[in-house]
């Protein structure tokens, strides 16, 4: 309902990616509702500028995400390579 806040532990655990993330915080905010990262519980909560903030955190956490996965697949590869990778 308008006026509603929800309050979530990191604000990327909304949606599996940054699109799904910012489609429902979108969503959220249009209906009235605001949402609060429990990390930044003193962020502004004027809607625009939590979807500029937000915007923000999703990119940076799909970016993190992603640069782990490479990495991890660069470490399958090696251990492959060296004839130690079991799975």
């Amino acid at each position: 309902r308008e006026g509603d806040i929800i309050v979530v532990d990191r604000i990327d655990r909304l949606g599996r990616n940054f699109l799904d993330g910012l489609k429902f915080i979108l969503d959220l905010l249009k209906r009235g509702i605001i949402v609060i990262d429990l990390r930044f519980p003193n962020l502004p909560r004027e809607p625009k500028m939590l979807v500029i903030i937000y915007t923000f955190f999703l990119i940076l956490a799909e970016q993190e995400f992603n640069t782990r996965k490479q990495r991890q697949e660069a470490g399958i590869l090696k251990a492959k390579a060296a004839g130690k990778y079991k799975g």
